[in-house]
């Protein structure tokens, strides 16, 4: 009989190993449930991509290595003079378009980044062990995100910790985008600490997550608590930032003597989840449709419309399978960030639809509604879909006009399109805007087979 995995803590008898949510970094492949992108959507998509590789420790056991290929790999923006000197090597457990965004709006989305979220969940024990270098320049993090199930707003972020290699300082932050102050509770290693020095070798970082405080864990001494009641899921990110500034924590990768190698890692041996019995279940949005013919599944997915402004920012999600056919989802040709992050985002992104699911579904038809359709709605379009929600787009609804009759805005006109083939067990799907308003609109979709359009009078 195996050994139960247990947690590095003074007491771990009562939790539980949760294999769904964890990764022991085997190999040969990273788990498809890892996000391979760092938040490519405020990024250049091949800077973001993880470079990553498994390794043989000396004991035969394999972990994972991130690695930021210095010579090789381009800054994460480029064009924006504030990370311009930023590159980035990480995974993350869960992604969707406008994730990490502040309320002022961030930075306009430059790529789509297909759904994921195989490893979020909300409470319990979160557990890694890793090794990284040490030197200016460097800030290796393991940290996490709200999913954003139910509202945009739900996207705090908790640093358990983010580590800056120069000064061996440890931070476990709380940030809030919205609502409550930030917090950061900092600790700084060298002479006289009880702990290890935290350049030696692997060290075991943990987060107990619980229903009213965060505690933070290294080599299994309590370091932190933070008082905060986080109710939604959340789903961790791995990263190692590489910087070239002169902050004065931070540092920068040139000023290290001896200079650092070109491959600037750092290494993973598990990511391990914990719960105990009584642990309260992930909530989940009360949906009140079930995927069968004759119902609206698109109550289940995660539809983005791109081009929303700071103004319209916290209530970008949900407009558009909310069940409000009077609520109107509109975007803007432009966004709120420099002039390059603008066109990029107008020309490559501007044009799309996309409708994600957490499991793959069948469906046949799409209803489209908008109210003063004629002056705002979306006049011609095409429908494809995808496996993996990343390339490969397939036409499953060739360009076609849209024959909108009205547009009184005390009118929500529906427009069915059915599908030449019906869809079976597709996870990704877009609309692609041929022709519309400079800033269009709509109101509604609704996604299923067998389903009926109606029109409705406010």
């Amino acid at each position: 009989m195996s050994t139960p995995i247990r947690p590095f803590l003074p007491d771990n008898t009562d939790w539980i190993y949760q294999p769904d949510l964890s990764d022991e970094f085997n190999g040969p492949n990273l788990d498809p449930r890892w996000c391979p992108y760092y938040q490519a959507s405020w990024g250049d998509m091949d800077a973001s991509r993880a470079r990553y590789r498994f390794i043989t420790e000396s004991d035969g056991a394999t972990s994972l290595e991130l690695y930021v290929d210095n010579a090789g790999q381009g800054y994460w923006q480029p064009w924006r003079a504030s990370n311009n000197t930023y590159k980035v090597a990480g995974i993350t457990g869960g992604a969707r378009d406008y994730m990490n965004m502040w309320p002022s709006g961030g930075f306009p989305v430059t790529n789509h980044v297909p759904y994921y979220d195989g490893f979020a969940t909300r409470y319990g024990y979160f557990e890694i062990r890793t090794r990284f270098l040490s030197g200016s320049g460097l800030a290796p993090a393991f940290w996490f995100l709200g999913m954003q199930d139910a509202a945009y707003t739900e996207n705090i972020e908790v640093d358990s910790p983010e580590v800056f290699t120069k000064n061996s300082q440890v931070k476990f932050n709380l940030l809030p985008r919205q609502g409550m102050d930030s917090q950061s509770k900092v600790t700084d290693y060298g002479p006289g600490t009880p702990l290890a020095d935290l350049n030696d070798g692997y060290h075991i970082y943990g987060l107990e997550w619980d229903p009213e405080y965060l505690k933070l864990y290294i080599d299994g001494q309590l370091v932190s608590t933070i008082e905060v009641a986080i109710d939604y899921r959340m789903f961790p990110l791995i990263s190692l930032n590489h910087h070239e500034t002169n902050n004065a924590e931070v540092g920068n990768v040139y000023d290290n003597d001896p200079p650092l190698p070109n491959d600037e890692t750092f290494t993973i041996d598990y990511y391990r989840v914990f719960k105990k019995a009584d642990t309260p279940a992930d909530p989940w949005p009360n949906y009140q449709n079930p995927l069968l013919p004759g119902y609206n599944i698109a109550e289940r997915a995660f539809i983005n419309i791109y081009g929303y402004d700071g103004d319209s920012s916290t209530s970008r999600e949900g407009k558009l399978n909310d069940g409000d056919r009077f609520s109107v989802a509109d975007t803007y040709p432009k966004g709120s960030g420099t002039e390059e992050e603008n066109e990029r985002w107008y020309n490559d992104q501007f044009r799309y639809i996309y409708i994600e699911w957490h499991q793959p579904v069948d469906f046949d038809t799409v209803i489209l509604y908008a109210t003063q359709a004629q002056s705002t709605a979306p006049q011609n379009i095409r429908i494809e879909v995808s496996s993996d929600g990343y390339d490969n787009w397939t036409t499953v609804k060739p360009d076609f006009d849209l024959d909108w009759q009205t547009d009184d805005p005390g009118v929500a006109e529906g427009l069915k399109i059915m599908l030449d083939t019906p869809l079976e067990q597709n996870q990704h799907a877009r609309i692609v805007i041929n022709t519309a308003p400079e800033s269009y609109a709509l109101s509604e979709i609704e996604i299923g087979t067998q389903i009926n359009v109606s029109t409705y009078f406010k």
